[in-house]
């Protein structure tokens, strides 16, 4: 009975060997014809010989994911195997449209919970809200089912209906909600205005499909409406996508001619150019970036840069000038391969780690590293991502600000908060007065956030080695009025990272009123890297002299 399936699993396996023998064939690794079909010959004796007489049944399928995933892992992190789930995943996130209800579900203290609700889809239409509690779906119990499930059951073909019934907190009864699936359509245009005077600004999440049409969407109607001093792009944790779209958004501001990036893999090398005349070659432009934005997202950063048509403002971004190809093995199943380097128009390429001497990546020392020159002269490094002309590096989060997210407290208040005032003031406005931050001062010592730091774990580490090697009853005393003073220093970490957990309160807060809009208009007054993007564009003066502009 389990021969087919070995067939179809050895199949997959000698596609990964094939490839896996062309990729060493890079380090001077033989990959005659004699050779293949050693190695081939080799891998279905192993895999005949398990199946056979191994002590008892084995799952071939997760011997052979842990195999390839193994295999892989002696390249690069990017190169990897999707399952047919998988795949079907991914490329739904990258086409950004699937039939479902346009909500997102998490769970939260073992219950299947509304995490956030997109404006204008069916879950919204039907009066559900962030924060309700999923107990049914179509009759079916959501206790104990994992979140997959649920999800699954929330999507479908358009047109289909679903029942779905929830609790809601101060709700004495449960709500059913009938809704009606349609074809959901996620932006990666999340949000668009103006930010301050004229400044317009548009975030930018990431490069599926549609990206190039909704920025274009978004910057014409800017500029309909508003006589624009300057253009704020956001591509903060943009993680890439498709390199066609990044070329797009790139032409939009570089004129016909100018290059965009080159591509050299070892076969063939291709140049990309702006075939078509900008929308708008002159307005003055700043991109936003930090450690997340990567692959597409810093072929546009790296585009604008070197073509001196924009300033850079943020984080050094992620490095990652890799290109993938989708190589198809069969079943459903599908192989990222990387095939190639990006190169932005001067020639540097954004690649900060060499992953060819070993699957963990070497980065390049500083002495190899070459400069290329901008189209107005100015130097930029290359094997560093994109490093920023104005680096602005927001402050890391405290221990217990990610523990009151991890552990969904704040998420929790902003829920209570809702369903006890009506509405709020516009979410850039938005701000919790001094009594209501003391609310959920009190709030939160009634749910407790356990967090441990850096110097929780050096304690730690203090005291069993201490009692190894027989010091701890010396320095007992010392040690605990040492850890007694922490902990009471530990208790004001609430009113020292209060600016932060108050921000990030208000944000959620707003989202419950303003949908995900509110909560990115409620985090500009907090934004460092924003500020800075508006005061550059701002100096006309300081604007062309970091670009080398009538030099």
């Amino acid at each position: 009975m389990r021969t087919p399936f070995l067939k179809k699993t050895l199949r997959l396996i000698l596609l990964f060997i094939i490839i896996s023998i062309r990729i060493y064939s890079q380090q001077q690794v033989s990959n005659d014809t004699s050779s293949i079909k050693r190695v081939l010959a080799i891998m279905d004796s192993f895999y005949n010989s398990i199946n056979k007489h191994y002590i008892s049944n084995i799952d071939l399928e997760k011997m052979m994911r842990k195999g390839i995933d193994a295999m892989l892992g002696t390249l690069d992190p990017f190169t990897r195997y999707r399952s047919k789930e998988e795949t079907d995943e991914f490329h739904l996130s990258l086409a950004g449209k699937f039939g479902g209800v346009g909500m997102g579900i998490r769970e939260i203290d073992r219950q299947i919970v509304v995490f956030q609700v997109y404006q204008g889809f069916p879950a919204d239409k039907a009066g559900l809200k962030t924060g309700d509690v999923i107990t049914e779906i179509d009759g079916i119990s959501t206790k104990g089912k994992f979140l997959f499930e649920v999800l699954n059951s929330l999507r479908g073909t358009p047109g289909t209906k679903l029942s779905i019934k929830v609790y809601r907190p101060r709700e004495q009864n449960q709500i059913t909600s009938n809704i009606t699936r349609e074809e959901i359509k996620l932006r990666s245009v999340p949000y668009y205005g103006i930010i301050s005077g004229n400044t317009g600004y548009i975030m930018l999440t990431g490069m599926t499909e549609n990206s190039s049409e909704e920025l274009l969407h978004a910057l014409l109607e800017l500029k309909q409406n508003n006589t624009l001093n300057g253009l704020v792009i956001d591509l903060r944790d943009n993680t890439g996508g498709y390199l066609k779209q990044a070329i797009k958004i790139a032409n939009f501001f570089i004129d016909k001619g100018n290059t965009i990036v080159s591509v050299k893999s070892r076969d063939d090398d291709s140049v990309w150019y702006a075939t078509e005349p900008a929308i708008d070659p002159n307005i003055p432009l700043v991109i936003l970036t930090n450690k997340s934005t990567a692959s597409a997202a810093e072929v546009l950063s790296g585009a604008i840069q070197d073509n001196d048509r924009g300033i850079i403002i943020g984080e050094k971004t992620f490095g990652k000038g890799l290109v993938g190809n989708l190589f198809n093995m069969g079943f459903g199943a599908e192989m990222v391969l990387t095939i190639a380097h990006y190169y932005t128009p001067s020639g540097r390429c954004i690649q900060i780690k060499n992953y060819f001497t070993n699957g963990t990546g070497v980065e390049t020392p500083d002495s190899l590293k070459k400069y290329f020159k901008t189209k107005n002269g100015r130097l930029e490094r290359d094997a560093e991502g994109i490093i920023p002309d104005f680096i602005v590096e927001p402050k890391a989060l405290s221990p217990l600000t990610f523990c009151l997210i991890d552990s969904f407290i704040l998420f929790k208040y902003a829920t209570q908060y809702k369903l006890a005032h009506p509405s709020i003031a516009a979410a850039r406005q938005f701000t919790l007065s001094e009594n209501e931050y003391d609310n959920f001062f009190t709030y939160l010592k009634a749910h407790s956030c356990n967090y441990a730091t850096s110097t929780d774990e050096k304690i730690k580490v203090l005291r069993k080695t201490a009692a190894s090697e027989g010091y701890l009853n010396y320095i007992q005393p010392a040690l605990t009025n040492l850890e007694k003073e922490y902990k009471k220093r530990k208790q004001q970490d609430i009113f020292i990272a209060k600016k932060e957990i108050k921000g990030l309160l208000e944000g959620e807060i707003a989202s419950r009123y303003y949908y995900e809009k509110g909560r990115i208009e409620a985090g500009f007054k907090n934004d460092p890297v924003l500020k800075k993007a508006i005061e550059i564009i701002g100096n006309n003066e300081v604007y062309k002299k970091t670009l080398a502009i009538d030099k």
